[in-house]
Order: structure tokens, then C-alpha cells, then sequence
């Protein structure tokens, strides 16, 4: 039956028209829509008007889930936002620390005698043989005073003293009062040479009478006796300040500083000297006070 049918009529079927045979008299075919007759699209409407379960209860509860869905949403991007806002807080923080510390990390909180402030303290080991890297090993005692500004903080500056004997690190209490001003944006380390201070200090007792304070500053005598002591426990050829520069140099790499300033005085004017002729290329500046130049000769024949 359908095979005779004609475009329209095919059209009438998809529109929803009802096929009804040929008209008698024109051939032509009778059609109507299926809804004004058809039981089967009766039952079908009333199918879908018929309140159901799913109708009463699925839809409320699908809206409610919904609207969990979205506050639960809302709440894990508050969340996500402060969760990374309080990360990004804590990495700027450890990098401000990094910033702050840098290598002094390795050195620790101290307190000296007559500062009322907290410096950083610590021991750098070397060999008293340098070449061999054997024997006998010193502690070089180091203290730092930290730059007043850690966040704009330029190169360091070393502080060598002179002599030669005396204890970089009794420079503390001039750089914690009256000398502050050159840790507004520097940090100041001073190191214990060598046989200086806390670094094995090569000395011998010496009875404190006005006659020691006017006489000449190393006698020949008191010279020779210390000699003989001394070298019962260190040797004395290990002492130069040659060697003594390339610790100093070893100690700078350790705190983790590339060029630094030198400031030195008396002897310490000589320091700087054969450390800027032995590490150029970690020298940013240098401030000679007092100059022993090099050719300069003394009594002391260790340094």
C-alpha cells in the first residue's frame, strides 16, 4: 500500500496525517491527522500527563542535588584560591630567608662579651698543611655581623687586622657600636687568622709590668723562646701570610660570597695586598689604613 503512494501523501505521513485509502472519485488520497482519530496517540498524551514517581520526586531532588553541586563548587575555588595564596605567602617568605641568610646558615647564633646584640658565630676547618691536606687541622673561629638591611644587602666586608697577632674578631665591638654605620648594607665577617685569637693562637705567656709596655714591642729573646715553645705543637713555616690569604679565601667560598670588600690596617694593609694578588677575581674593593707596604721588614718572621 505504501509503495503506491505519492510524495505528498509521504509528506502527510511525516507531518503526523493518517493515510486512508484513494477517494473514489479523484483518485486522490484521503488523509487526516492521526491525532483527531488515532486511540494510540490518545493513550500516549495521557501517558505524559498522568503524574508519575519520577515526575513528583526526581526533579525536586535533582534540582537540590544541582544546587549542591554548585555550592560545592563555589566552596573548593574559595578554598583553591586561599590555599594558593597562603603558599605563595609562605614561598616568598623562604625566599626572603634565603635571601637573608645565604650561606651564613652554617654558622650559628652567638653572643661576645660586652654586645648586647645576637651575632653569628662558627669554625672553618683547614690543614695546617695546605699542599698535603694531612696532619694537623685548625679552626679558623669566624664571627659575622649581619647587614642591618638583609633585603638590599651589597658585598661584604672583611675586616683584617693588624700586628701581625692580633684577633680579627676583637673588631666586634667597634662594628656593633661606633662602626654600625658600615653594616647598613653590608655584612662585616672577621675571621681569626691563623695562630691568631681562637684559630690556634701561637703565644706564650708574658708577666704584664710597666717595663713589658716600654720596652720594644718583640725582643729577640722573648722571640726565641716562643719559637722553641711553638714548635713543639705547630709548624711555624705553615703560618705565612700567603697561606694565610687562601684560607681566608676558602672561608669567603664557604659563606657563599663571590667579590668582597677588604679593609685593613697596619699588617692587615700587607693582607690585603698579597689577597688581591693571589684572588683578584673575588676583589671588589679595598681600603688600606696605616700602610705596611710589602717590602716593609720586622722581627716576626712567621707572618
Amino acid at each position: 500500500m505504501v509503495v503506491g503512494l505519492g510524495l505528498e501523501s509521504l509528506v502527510g505521513l511525516a507531518l503526523g496525517y493518517g493515510y486512508q485509502g484513494y477517494d473514489e472519485g479523484t483518485r486522490a488520497p484521503r488523509v487526516r491527522r492521526q491525532q483527531e482519530w488515532s486511540p494510540y496517540l490518545e493513550m500516549r498524551r495521557a501517558r505524559r500527563s498522568r503524574p508519575t514517581l519520577r515526575n513528583e520526586f526526581a526533579c525536586p531532588h535533582a534540582q537540590a542535588i544541582a544546587s549542591c553541586v554548585r555550592r560545592l563548587r563555589w566552596v573548593c575555588c574559595v578554598l583553591l584560591i586561599i590555599g594558593g595564596a597562603v603558599l605563595l605567602l609562605l614561598n616568598l617568605g623562604g625566599c626572603a630567608k634565603r635571601v637573608e641568610q645565604g650561606g651564613l646558615s652554617k654558622l650559628k647564633p652567638c653572643r661576645l662579651a660586652g654586645i648586647d646584640e645576637e651575632l653569628l658565630c662558627g669554625k672553618f676547618t683547614v690543614f695546617e698543611n695546605r699542599k698535603t691536606r694531612t696532619g694537623r687541622s685548625i679552626d679558623l673561629n669566624i664571627v659575622v655581623l649581619p647587614a642591618l638591611d638583609q633585603k638590599t644587602k651589597a658585598e661584604p666586608l672583611f675586616d683584617l687586622a693588624g700586628g701581625p697577632g692580633v684577633a680579627s674578631t676583637g673588631a666586634a665591638s667597634f662594628y656593633a657600636g661606633p662602626g654600625k654605620e658600615a653594616r647598613r648594607r653590608h655584612d662585616v665577617v672577621l675571621v681569626d687568622q691563623r695562630g691568631t685569637g681562637q684559630s690556634n693562637r701561637l703565644s706564650i705567656p708574658q708577666e704584664k709590668t710597666p717595663q713589658h709596655y716600654l720596652r720594644e714591642m718583640y725582643p729577640v729573646g722573648y722571640v726565641s723562646e716562643m719559637r722553641h715553645a711553638l714548635e713543639q705543637h705547630a709548624d711555624l713555616t705553615k703560618y705565612t701570610t700567603s697561606i694565610v690569604m687562601d684560607d681566608l679565601d676558602d672561608v669567603r667560598a664557604w659563606l657563599g660570597y663571590d667579590r668582597i670588600n677588604l679593609f685593613g690596617w697596619s699588617y692587615g694593609t700587607r693582607a690585603v695586598l698579597v689577597y688581591m694578588r693571589q684572588h683578584p677575581e673575588h676583589v671588589r674593593s679595598a681600603i688600606l689604613l696605616c700602610v705596611a707596604p710589602g717590602g716593609f721588614e720586622n722581627a716576626v718572621t712567621p707572618f
